[in-house]
Parts: structure tokens; C-alpha cells; sequence
């Protein structure tokens, strides 16, 4: 379930979302159990979901981030070449963008910067993946191919562990059978308010996937889990981002034919760029040959180049069918003709690879297990009390029925529930939250009909927090947590999940547009949460089916401050974690000092955080 407001939370993890068959885990005592099935009448849930991606941020609007991009060489730039198996119209991608990608919708990232020797591209929690045409150095007229990492995990279970002294080639092989099914792309634009918006041309684009495996072997990922790290060209999974790689990054690129040459990637092979130089030709004798079925472009292994292009290609050029793309004056125009075998021979030299730095400038704090960031009003730059946590999810992986509630659980200043102002999804708006005095109205907390598609990028479920209220009518609640539950398929846990999200918005109201609700007008990201990489698997807590994100918990100046807390716990509802949650809280001193964040003092330190939070000993 989810609610709007003007905050939100973030959550991001690597590899693709899966269901691991793993036996049910005990509750902690006989009478525990027996506690929580006398809760299932007040649980029960009506419906189905889907697989999903979580994320979790609070900052600009709806941005996180800023991804730059420098490259070593002057007269570097990123083109629309390269991926597309069509040839990319400049309606929805123009050259010096990028795509952004969640499952089979892609949009189109312009640049923030013009030229030079970098390029920068803001991006929002709808991006799963970003997309990179071939890089171009004008002087040399040759195109290079970024290539990225992408980790898939697998969980062991004691009677599949010989699987794991096998060769990674299946799991290359079935990760690259997904990835073919999702390569028919839906184009579209992406709205500032988190959407995607259908072109009205319905237009679509497709690509060829490629994977390779880094090694032989699976790895130790921690805990119980094994992993198979691959390669893949023009796709960059956002969670290199948050990885445990120091900034920037340093990445060698290698010039794009010899990205499609390489053996070693699975899969057709790629396609390769074009300067533009020559197109088909459009002389009456041409066309009559093509007519017949003899032209240029009868395969990927041919197109209309120079003889000079050509040879960088590693091509045979024949004199024939092409013309000069673009008139010039006589005896100025390019002589073109047809490569044919592009790739088959050794391309012409003129360098090796180029290497190319990736850097992110945050516009929302990062805030990890216990480090804290602010959320009073003027944070906002409407002034606005209102701060939304939002959840989405994607459809990819192999997870059927994938079901993720949002809940908001108010705790007392004994840190005991105040269980008639729970928020979730039997209880989206508890009369007793209602605000109204002061001209105020509506609830200090409330939760929206969540949209269990997971279909689209963006949020699949939101709730709102009116500070205001929450302060001024409901004093008793001191900390409210932000819990998401696996409601279904019971036997998953949060250590199982990859491509997770969760946002904390400040600012804005909520839409709604069809099914789903929306953030209109957000103000600001002012915190971002993300599941990720290996520590998430090797976490012991994250094997578990509940998860404490972070609270909100008011200071003794009256404001509010967001804390990261990362904490599993057993139970699929917020009723159900009422116990554990509440001992795991009492171990818990904050904030640590009253002017823990004295050095976040202006929009410098937007992005900032700081430890607030402290184990009692």
C-alpha cells in the first residue's frame, strides 16, 4: 500500500527480482506463533501482485541524482548509435542523450551539459537502467561502446549446492532468455511528476541483448547466497551506482566493433554505428536493383559507409549502391559505397580504448543504517508540511504473486504502538488520525489504494504524513516507522529481492491517475534508501519477511528528522511485527546529541547526513 506527500523514501537493489523455494522459518516461540494466526481475520488481504523493484529517497523535486560522465579524450560525444536494432529517430532520442529503462519502457535523458569533455544526466527513481548510445571521438571518427556489470544471485539450498561447483553458462543462458523477452521496447516520455506518458505514435524500438560472464565460477555473496557477475554492453544497471566502489568509477571502453566482434558475449551479435556520412542510394539504376533485392543493408554486416569508415569496421567496401548523405559542393562530396562482412577482418588502428570516468553528484541524502537526515518545512521550498513515502515495482525476475505493503506504525514515547492510528492496508485512514481543528482537515497519516500491477515505472504505493497535523493534534505519537511487509508470496524475504525502491518527498500533493497515485509538484527528495549488492545478501536480518526502513521521529525542538534503520522482521503485517518491532525500538537512544546535524545548515548540505542513532549496550 502507499500514500502521497511531500517526502519521500527510496530503496534500490542490483540484480533482478527472484523467488527462491526456502522452508518456512519458525516463530520465536510457540506462543508467538499462536499470537499472530489469531491476527490473520485482522489481516487478511483481497488480491494478487506482481514482481517488483523497491527504492527509497528524500531530495530536487523527484531527482536523486546528477550521473557525469568525463571522458579522456576532447570531442567525446554520446550518440543514439549502436543500440537500437532500428535506426533511433531524433523525435524520441536525439544524439547527446541517453535513455532511461525500467523493464520494457524507455524515455529519453538529455544532457544537463553542452560539449566539452563530459557530459551529466539527472535521473529519478523511475530508472532502473540507464542506456548509452556509442561514444564518438569526432577527430578519429570511431565509435567505442560502454559495457557495464550486471549481478545475478542465487540462493543455496542444502540440496542444491552441487549446482554451484557447475559453470555460470546457464545462469548467463537463462538471464539472457528474460532479457530477449523484454527487448521490444515501449518509447515513451517521462512526466517531472514520476510517470510515464505513451507517445501518441505508439512507437517502439527493440535492441539485442548480450551477456558474458566476468568468470567461470560462482562467487560467495555472503550469507547463503552465490553469485554470477556478467558484462553486458550499453546498459547500466543504476545499481553500479550504489555499489561499494569508491567514485568516481573508472571504466576502459573499448571501440564498438570490438564489442560486437567479441566471441565470448551470448547472444546475436550487436549492431554496429554509423557516421552518417552515405545512405542508400537514389538513382532510377539503384533502386531498380533493389527492387530485385541486390542493395546495401541485406544484413547487420553491411551499411553505406566511406572506404575510410569501412576499414575502421573491419569491412570489404565495394563501390556500389550508396551516395553521400548530404550534397556538397562538386568534387567535395564523400564517396561511398557498401561494407559488406563488417567485423569479419582485422578493423584499421588508430588507438586503443578510451577510458571513461562516471561520477554522481546526489540532490538527496543517502541515508544508510542509522544515519539521519532533516525534514522540517524548510527543506521545502513551498514551506510545505506534508512529506510522502512512496514504493514501486517492476515486473521483472522470475517472482509470480509479488505482493509489498507500505505501512506507518505510530509509536508513543514509550515506544509502545498506538494501534487505533496504525496506517495500512486494512486501515488507510484511522478516524482517530483525522486532523481537525485550525482549519486543517484530512489525517496526519493516511495510505492510498495501491496499485498491485507493478507494470509501469513509478510508484506503486504511497502515503502521506501532515506534519503539521501530526505535531499539533497528535502529540502521543513521537516516532512513526516505515515498515514494508512481503504480504505475498509468504516464503520470500527481503534478502531474496533485487531492483528494490522506496522514496521520502517533501512538498507537493497527491494524484491520482488511473489505478496509481502521484506526487504532483514535489518539492524536494529529501532522503534516499537503497537494498543492494552483497551486503544485503550476506545481512543476517534481511532474512526475514518485514522490514523496519526508517522512522520519523519528532526532536525536542518540535521538528522532524528521518533515520535509516534497516532492521528484518518476522511477520507479513504490520500486526504481526507488533513485538519484535517494539524490542528491537527499545534498544534504540536518539538522536544521539540534540545538534546532531548543527553542520546541515543550507542547500549545500541538501544531500548530507549524519549519525543520529545508537544501540543502548
Amino acid at each position: 500500500m502507499a500514500g502521497r506527500g511531500c517526502f519521500l523514501i527510496v530503496i534500490f537493489a542490483t540484480a533482478r527480482a527472484r523467488r527462491v523455494s526456502v522452508s518456512d522459518e519458525n516463530l520465536d516461540t510457540e506462543a508467538q506463533e499462536q499470537e499472530m494466526l489469531s491476527l490473520d481475520s485482522l489481516t487478511q488481504k483481497q488480491g494478487a501482485g506482481h514482481n517488483f523493484t523497491v527504492s527509497m529517497s528524500i531530495a530536487g523535486g523527484n531527482s536523486i541524482g546528477q550521473l557525469n560522465v568525463q571522458f579522456q579524450r576532447g570531442g567525446t560525444q554520446v550518440t543514439n548509435q549502436g543500440f537500437s536494432n532500428e535506426a533511433a529517430s531524433s523525435e524520441y532520442w536525439r544524439a547527446g542523450s541517453i535513455l532511461g529503462k525500467d523493464d520494457d519502457y524507455v524515455w529519453e535523458i538529455q544532457s544537463d551539459t553542452v560539449g566539452g569533455t563530459s557530459a551529466s544526466f539527472t535521473f529519478d527513481h523511475g530508472v532502473s537502467d540507464l542506456v548509452f548510445g556509442d561514444l564518438l571521438v569526432e577527430h578519429d571518427e570511431e565509435f567505442f561502446r560502454m559495457e557495464f556489470e550486471e549481478t545475478a544471485y542465487q540462493k543455496v539450498q542444502s540440496q542444491s549446492a552441487w549446482l554451484f561447483q557447475q559453470p555460470v553458462e546457464d545462469a548467463v543462458g537463462q538471464h539472457l532468455r528474460e532479457e530477449i523477452r523484454e527487448s521490444r521496447l515501449r518509447v515513451g516520455d517521462w512526466h517531472p511528476d514520476g510517470y510515464f506518458k505513451s507517445r501518441r505514435d505508439r512507437a517502439m524500438m527493440s535492441y539485442t541483448p548480450r551477456l558474458m560472464a566476468k568468470k567461470s565460477i560462482w562467487e560467495d555473496a555472503g550469507g547463503k547466497f552465490k553469485k554470477v557477475v556478467m558484462q553486458r554492453p550499453a546498459i547500466m544497471d543504476i545499481d553500479l551506482l550504489f555499489g561499494e566502489e569508491e567514485m568516481p568509477l573508472t571504466r576502459t571502453v573499448r571501440k564498438s566493433v570490438d564489442v560486437v566482434r567479441d566471441r565470448k558475449y551470448k547472444g546475436n551479435p550487436g549492431n554496429f554505428p554509423s557516421l552518417g556520412t552515405c545512405k542508400d542510394s537514389d538513382s532510377v539504376w539503384d533502386q531498380a536493383h533493389k527492387a530485385a533485392g541486390y542493395f546495401c543493408g541485406r544484413s547487420r554486416s553491411e551499411q553505406c559507409t566511406t572506404q575510410d569508415e569501412c576499414d575502421k569496421l573491419g569491412g570489404r567496401w565495394k563501390e556500389k549502391y550508396c551516395m553521400a548523405a548530404k550534397k556538397g559542393s562538386p568534387g567535395q562530396e564523400a564517396t561511398c559505397g557498401c561494407c559488406k562482412d563488417i567485423g569479419r577482418d582485422e578493423p584499421g588502428r588508430s588507438g586503443g580504448p578510451m577510458t571513461v570516468q562516471l561520477h554522481v553528484q546526489w540532490y538527496a541524502p543517502v541515508v544508510t543504517r542509522f544515519q539521519c537526515a532533516p525534514v522540517e518545512a524548510k527543506w521545502s521550498k513551498s514551506g510545505a508540511s506534508s512529506v510522502f513515502v512512496g514504493m514501486g515495482w517492476g515486473t521483472e525476475g522470475d517472482v509470480e504473486g509479488l505482493d509489498i505493503d507500505l505501512s506507518l506504525v505510530p509509536l508513543d514515547k514509550n515506544k509502545k504502538y498506538i494501534k487505533d492510528k496504525l496506517v495500512f492496508f486494512n486501515a488507510q485512514t484511522p478516524p482517530r488520525l483525522q486532523c481537525n481543528k485550525g482549519g486543517q482537515y484530512g489525517y496526519a497519516m493516511q495510505a492510498f489504494a495501491d496499485d498491485r500491477s507493478g507494470d509501469s515505472p513509478g510508484d506503486d504505493e504511497l502515503v502521506k504524513i501532515n506534519l503539521k497535523c501530526l505535531s499539533e493534534q497528535h502529540p502521543d505519537i513521537e516516532t512513526v516507522v516505515v515498515l514494508a511487509s512481503i504480504y505475498r508470496p509468504q516464503r520470500l524475504t527481503w534478502n531474496m529481492l533485487d531492483s528494490v525502491y522506496m522514496r521520502l518527498v517533501s512538498g507537493g500533493h497527491e494524484e491520482q491517475r488511473g489505478s496509481a497515485f502521484l506526487v504532483h509538484d514535489a518539492d524536494s527528495l529529501r532522503s534516499f534508501v537503497r537494498l543492494s549488492g552483497d551486503a544485503q545478501k550476506a545481512n543476517p536480518v534481511m532474512e526475514s519477511t518485514s522490514l523496519a526502513v526508517g522512522m520519523l521521529f519528532k526532536e525536542a525542538s518540535g521538528e522532524w528528522a528521518f533515520a535509516g534503520l534497516m532492521e528484518g522482521l518476522k511477520g507479513n503485517t504490520a500486526m504481526h511485527v507488533q513485538k519484535p518491532l517494539e524490542k528491537f525500538m527499545k534498544t534504540l537512544n536518539y538522536p544521539i546529541s540534540q545538534d546532531w546535524d548543527a553542520e546541515i545548515d543550507d542547500e549545500e548540505d541538501m544531500a548530507r547526513t549524519e549519525p543520529c542513532v545508537e544501540t543502548i549496550s
